[in-house]
């Protein structure tokens, strides 16, 4: 236990998004988390989203913070 953290986790993903027809490319995402359990009853979580999006759409980058309280 360091810094009051029972469990830390750590993810990543990768998507790579094509069309079923015409072979169209969507572009391609990058995601990551990271999740920790703190004081025995709250979780708190990270994650971090980028989005290339070659021909179509827009590029996007996303960060966001959430904390879980169980009771």
């Amino acid at each position: 236990k360091v810094l009051g953290i029972d469990v830390l986790k750590l993810t990543a993903a990768y998507h790579d998004f094509q069309s079923d027809d015409g072979n169209m490319d969507y572009g391609d995402e990058t995601d990551y988390m990271v999740t920790a359990d703190v004081w025995k009853r709250v979780e708190l979580l990270a994650k971090y989203a980028s989005y290339d999006a070659a021909l179509f759409g827009t590029d996007r980058k996303k960060f966001w913070l959430s904390a879980e309280i169980k009771y």
